[in-house]
């Protein structure tokens, strides 16, 4: 990615605050059904590589803890292993985000309604079904892999946020053990 797309494609704003999916989730292939993990329940991490600004670097996705009660359920790509995650019967995956005291855990790994699909933590969709196939990471709402988009303002830092129907997809994605 050469530039930031951030003006075309903004982070998630107060107006579309958390939310789930809409609609019912889409048919998955049988190749799809048969790579949602089912039996793990080990933790692990989620490492992906990606593009900003025209270069590739590694990162881990992990919940947003800025203190902006809205955004700190949204996942950000983070430099160290921050969130923790497993797969659990249904083939939702579970995380450890226990820092976020305003809610009940426990948190599911949940995208909101499209277009954008942004990915984020929630304690009441807990139907949405994740997977990793050829290094990229799908879900049972969004169609196509995870990608990224970078934001600057209104943030102290450049965020990268999690989402999918972006211009800019996850290179690579891989569960590494927790």
């Amino acid at each position: 990615m050469s530039q930031d797309n951030s003006q075309n494609f903004p982070v998630p704003s107060p107006d579309n605050a958390p939310a789930g999916p809409t609609g019912t989730q889409r048919q998955l292939a049988a190749e799809e059904s048969a790579l949602i993990s089912r039996s793990s329940r080990e933790w692990f991490y989620l490492e992906v590589t990606y593009t900003d600004g025209g270069k590739t670097a590694k990162g881990y996705l992990s919940q947003y803890t800025g203190g902006a009660m809205y955004w700190d359920s949204y996942v950000i790509i983070t430099d160290t292993p921050q969130t923790k995650f497993r797969s659990v019967e249904s083939g939702a995956w579970e995380s450890d985000a226990s820092q976020v005291t305003y809610k009940n855990p426990p948190f599911y790994l949940c995208v909101t309604a499209g277009p954008r699909y942004w990915v984020y933590l929630s304690n009441y969709y807990i139907d949405v079904k994740w997977w990793l196939a050829e290094g990229k990471l799908y879900n049972s709402y969004a169609g196509g892999p995870a990608g990224c988009v970078p934001q600057d303002p209104p943030f102290y830092s450049r965020q990268l946020w999690a989402c999918f129907n972006s211009d800019n997809p996850l290179v690579d994605c891989k569960a590494i053990p927790a």
